[in-house]
């Protein structure tokens, strides 16, 4: 598990930087190139991790949350401002250009209903995830996790709803041409030509985006730190508390330098390993939901976990060979999913069948 975690979470990380990157590049018009943006980032996130630690991650969470939706919420009444537009005009004048962007399949009509629901079942494995599992862990008691957990539900719908309207405001503004990778660069650059308030919204904005990368990927790096010293180092080797977390600092430091490398010419699938990487934890969730079950088996947990990882290659190597789904209909991540569970639980019932 430590090392299907560890490999999972790799992409995720050059994922925060390759954001970051073509935001940057896309906000000052190509003057600050994609891969100084990236370099960039990877310098702020090394030096960050080093001297802060899980509560720096902490910290971050708390200000980039709140200057991302004070930012976002301020940016939006100005941009209704500035191109004379309301909530009820932008959806009225979506259905009459193209209405398509409005259903539930979108404009380019892959999320059908199957699709989203069984994107929903792979994507909640992000909460079994070692950087979530981290913060629930540094919770002082089950109301905090609690709260914690209404608290990401809450900010999700809001998130959600608020990247709606800026698509579909950015859409009627610039065109169908525009690339959807650098829609917030321009609505910064629109903010910044609003004027002082504009460019104030603009920074709170910028300080939301670049604190929600950088604690994202503080948190990671954290965790793969964590699960190779602790769980792939410490059972076998004795390893002092103070060596430890030299070695985790180091581990650290050569996973940011792989994911700084991968950012620099990223695959075009790149957002793909962003799912990837929770198909990754999806085949673990039988295994994960079923630490206290009394008729719970260690075998079934490693056939669980193999059957599951055979799946994923067999489907993901298929869609990047064919160039859709193995299942029709269906999300990639659902055969490993299904072969996961099936695997799980049939190994557990019949041994309980066998004694």
């Amino acid at each position: 598990m430590a090392v299907i975690f560890t490999v999972f979470l790799m992409p995720y990380i050059s994922l925060q930087l390759v954001g970051i990157g073509a935001f940057i590049n896309a906000y000052t018009d190509g003057a600050i190139t994609y891969t100084t943006g990236v370099g960039s980032m990877m310098f702020i996130i090394f030096v960050y991790l080093f001297l802060g630690g899980m509560r720096a991650v902490a910290y971050t969470d708390f200000v980039q949350i709140t200057a991302s939706f004070i930012g976002l919420l301020a940016g939006l009444f100005l941009l209704f401002n500035h191109f004379d537009l309301s909530f009820s005009s932008i959806y009225q004048r979506v259905n009459e250009i193209s209405p398509e962007h409005l259903t539930l399949k979108g404009a380019k009509g892959y999320y059908t209903f199957p699709i989203l629901t069984s994107l929903a079942l792979i994507t909640s494995a992000i909460f079994i995830q070692p950087h979530i599992l981290t913060r629930a862990l540094m919770a002082k008691n089950d109301r905090d996790i609690n709260l914690m957990t209404i608290g990401v539900i809450i900010g999700y719908v809001l998130a959600g709803s608020i990247g709606l309207t800026y698509g579909l405001s950015i859409y009627l503004s610039y065109g169908p041409d525009l690339q959807p990778n650098l829609v917030m660069g321009y609505v910064f650059k629109e903010l910044g030509n609003i004027g002082l308030i504009g460019l104030i919204v603009s920074g709170l904005m910028l300080m939301g985006a670049l604190g929600a990368a950088m604690s994202t990927a503080d948190s990671l790096l954290i965790a793969i730190g964590q699960i190779a010293t602790r769980d792939m180092v410490r059972p076998f080797f004795r390893i002092t508390p103070t060596k430890q977390v030299i070695l985790s600092k180091i581990i650290m430091m050569i996973i940011l330098v792989a994911a700084f490398v991968t950012g620099l010419k990223p695959p075009q699938f790149m957002t793909d390993l962003a799912i990837y990487s929770a198909i990754g934890a999806a085949i673990m969730i039988p295994t994960m939901l079923s630490m206290t079950w009394k008729r719970r088996s260690t075998i079934a947990a490693f056939a669980s976990i193999i059957m599951g990882l055979i799946g994923f290659f067999i489907a993901a190597g298929y869609k990047v060979k064919i160039g859709h789904d193995l299942l029709e209909g269906v999300h990639t991540g659902t055969l490993p999913l299904v072969l996961s569970f099936v695997t799980f639980y049939g190994v557990c019932f019949l041994r309980k069948l066998k004694h």
